[in-house]
């Protein structure tokens, strides 16, 4: 056994000298134990082999269930918003009626039952019309003989008399004015000179502008078709139109409102505060189309648009430009307006809460 001594000669020798002793006990270890001890280190080492092994395939199995563990709760968070959508229908939620499935219950009103019954309430005035105080025309009807005896009553006077009111739409027929410009010869320089028409007659044969207003109505506002717009004019005042006349006429008026439209768009965009809404108005080619809304408590402007999202809006001009409050129905078009501030309208806020009402409960 080497003393203390020779072990410090042996280290200032240096480590080579050092790591030969080691491996020299080492081996002498290993050739003076007993080989049951020796297969048992054998047996030890190789089970730390696989433990070892082991445990990096269990870390490996440990981040893969984390990560299916994450797509788990994203799959239940989108199954989620699966089942609040097929649940979400337009009574209780933003959507249109129009995406409604079939046998769907439709927007109820979200008013409450006052069980009071329908119609006018005890001390309602009512609104019943009123006899016109100087008819046009007045028919007497006289009995011409007594109920009871038969006796003829022409020379009787009347007692009292009773009034009773039709009030009906008179005959129409078109009112054909023929205007005629002459044209005159100069007695002093022999020059010929022609009456100038109307501006609003500018053919041998047009339609005045009382005519063409109730086209642009029924057209327009009532929202007949050109066809049958030209078929209730022909009905109604015996006035055929063509369809495409029609259609012009409409353009017409367009253009003479272009300033009024004008004017209404920049009193919305000046407004503090608008209701901007869009409605469908019809399907083209399978498409829907819309109309737009921008409103104030005086002023609606109207704009149609075969498109329902941020360029539609764009193509309009008011909400690129418009700085104030938009209480709208929260589709995600408006929220892309940054520079103005946004509300839910009414509406569709009790909607909302008709719909965390039921499935909270």
């Amino acid at each position: 056994m080497l003393t203390r001594q020779q072990l410090y000669e042996l280290y200032w020798e240096g480590p080579d000298t050092l790591v030969r002793l080691i491996e020299q006990l080492y081996d002498y270890i290993s050739a003076s134990e007993p080989p049951e001890v020796r297969t048992l280190r054998l047996t030890v080492d190789s089970q730390l082999g696989v433990i070892t092994k082991l445990q990096a395939r269990l870390k490996r199995v440990e981040g893969r269930l984390a990560h299916q563990q994450c797509l788990n709760c994203e799959l239940k968070r989108r199954l989620a918003e699966l089942g609040a959508l097929v649940g979400k229908d337009s009574h209780n939620s933003s959507l249109p009626p129009s995406s409604d499935a079939p046998g769907v219950r439709r927007t109820r009103s979200l008013r409450r039952r006052t069980g009071k019954r329908v119609g006018g309430q005890p001390g309602h005035r009512g609104s019943t019309r009123r006899p016109e105080p100087r008819p046009d025309e007045v028919v007497t009807h006289e009995p011409a003989e007594c109920h009871a005896c038969g006796a003829p009553l022409d020379a009787a006077p009347a007692t009292k008399v009773e009034r009773r009111q039709l009030i009906e739409v008179p005959p129409i027929r078109l009112l054909v004015t023929e205007h005629r410009a002459e044209t005159r010869c100069c007695a002093a320089c022999g020059a010929e000179t022609r009456a100038p028409f109307p501006a609003h007659v500018t053919a041998p044969v047009c339609y005045g502008p009382d005519l063409r207003a109730r086209a642009t109505y029924l057209h327009k506002y009532q929202l007949l078709p050109v066809a049958r717009t030209s078929e209730a004019l022909s009905d109604l005042f015996g006035c055929p139109v063509s369809a495409g006349t029609v259609h012009r006429m409409t353009l017409e008026c367009a253009e003479a409102l272009a300033g009024a439209e004008a004017r209404i768009k920049d009193s919305v965009t000046a407004s503090p505060v608008i209701g901007a809404d869009e409605t469908g108005l019809l399907r083209v080619a399978g498409r829907g189309h819309w109309v737009h809304v921008a409103r104030t408590d005086r002023l609606t402007h109207y704009a149609y648009s075969p498109g329902r999202g941020k360029e539609a809006m764009d193509s309009i001009g008011i909400l690129p430009a418009y700085t104030g409050t938009v209480v709208s129905d929260a589709l995600c078009a408006y929220r892309q307006y940054r520079q103005s501030r946004h509300g839910l309208c009414g509406a569709h806020l009790l909607r909302e809460l008709t719909y965390i009402n039921v499935s909270s409960g």
